[in-house]
């Protein structure tokens, strides 16, 4: 299953990457995120471990992502595991005239009885992602992250 999102942030590049790719600021616009982190020890790039912790579709998760890619300030690729269910995020960023346009790729692999929730689950993912990237861009443009 593959869930794409867009928003253009009126933000160089480089300050969206910075944003997008730190764990720990994620909870302030990730509205599922409660809790995000490094597990391995800066400089954070290819190879390094991201945990985080939330809610989303109403079920508490806890999930560990590692950087597989990793071309600041164009694109970073997180691969994990979540319950049983493999996932991969790509953030790809590019400059436009103004600003920085922000695509989010999900592909997820839902196993067993979850794939005949898949239409569902992703249309659910889109708007959370959809919501979240609006909210990382009304931060980024107010100047708050």
């Amino acid at each position: 299953m593959r869930v794409q999102s867009h928003v253009t942030i009126s933000r160089p590049a480089a300050e969206v990457f910075a944003v997008l790719t730190d764990a720990p600021t994620t909870t302030r616009w990730a509205s599922a995120t409660d809790k995000a982190w490094w597990v391995t020890p800066p400089p954070y790039g290819l190879g390094a471990i991201r945990r985080a912790t939330g809610t989303i579709m109403g079920q508490r998760f806890e999930n560990e992502a590692t950087v597989v890619e990793h071309d600041p300030p164009r694109r970073e690729v997180l691969s994990g595991n979540q319950s049983g269910v493999k996932f991969q995020v790509a953030l790809d960023l590019a400059p436009v005239a103004d600003g920085t346009e922000v695509t989010v790729t999900s592909d997820i692999q839902l196993s067993g009885g979850m794939r005949f929730l898949g239409s569902m689950i992703s249309q659910q993912y889109r708007q959370m992602w959809d919501a979240d990237l609006a909210t990382l861009k009304r931060m980024m443009e107010a100047e708050e992250l």
